[in-house]
C-alpha cells in the first residue's frame, strides 16, 4: 500500500531475499520464522458542512451551499461515489409563506469506501435552516375591453392572479 492507498487490507509479506539463508552460517546464533502480517488502512472522517438556505416566496427548493472538512491526499468532492442529496421537510414548498422554518433541510447520501461521512448544520442543529423572503412581483395592465381589464405579471407565483387585485381609472373603480 502507498500513502495514497485506499481504505482497507493490505497483506504483509516477510521473506528473506532470494538466495540468502542463515542455516549454513554458524556465527548466527538464531533462526528466522516468516509470519506474514497485515496492513490497515482506515477510512478518514470527512464532514459535509449545510448552510442554511435563503430563497424568495415563490420559487423552488434549491441545494443550499455546503463545503467539506476532511478530505485528504489530495481528494476532492469528485473522488466521492455519490454526493449529498439535499431532503426538504414536505411542509416547505414554493407557497410556503415568508419566515424563518428551522430544522427543515437535511442531507445524507454522500458516499466514499475512504472516508466516514458525517453532516454538520450551523449552530449545531439537526438541519439547516430555511429562510423565505418576500418576492418582487411587477404587475401591468393588459388588454383593456369596456367589460374587463387583464393584468400582466413578469412572474408566475403560485395563487396569484387577476382576483387579487382591484383596477381604478382616474381614481374610479374599473
Amino acid at each position: 500500500a502507498g500513502a495514497k492507498a485506499d481504505a482497507g487490507v493490505y497483506p504483509i509479506t516477510v521473506s528473506l531475499k532470494d538466495g540468502k539463508t542463515l542455516n549454513d552460517d554458524v556465527n548466527y546464533n538464531f533462526t528466522i520464522s516468516e509470519t506474514n502480517g497485515s496492513l490497515t488502512v482506515k477510512p478518514s472522517p470527512l464532514t459535509v458542512n449545510v448552510s442554511d438556505a435563503v430563497r424568495a416566496y415563490g420559487e423552488s427548493n434549491a441545494d443550499p451551499a455546503y463545503t467539506y472538512d476532511g478530505f485528504v491526499n489530495g481528494d476532492t468532492e469528485e473522488s466521492l461515489a455519490s454526493k449529498p442529496v439535499f431532503t426538504y421537510a414536505e411542509n416547505i414548498t414554493e407557497t410556503t409563506d415568508t419566515g424563518v422554518y428551522p430544522d427543515v433541510i437535511t442531507a445524507s447520501g454522500a458516499e466514499s469506501n475512504n472516508y466516514v461521512i458525517s453532516y454538520s448544520y450551523a449552530n449545531g442543529a439537526t438541519a439547516a435552516a430555511l429562510t423565505v423572503t418576500k418576492t418582487n412581483v411587477t404587475a401591468s395592465g393588459g388588454t383593456s375591453r369596456s367589460s374587463y381589464l387583464t393584468i400582466n405579471f413578469d412572474k408566475a407565483i403560485p395563487d396569484l392572479g387577476n382576483d387579487n387585485f382591484s383596477v381604478t381609472l382616474d381614481g374610479n373603480p374599473v
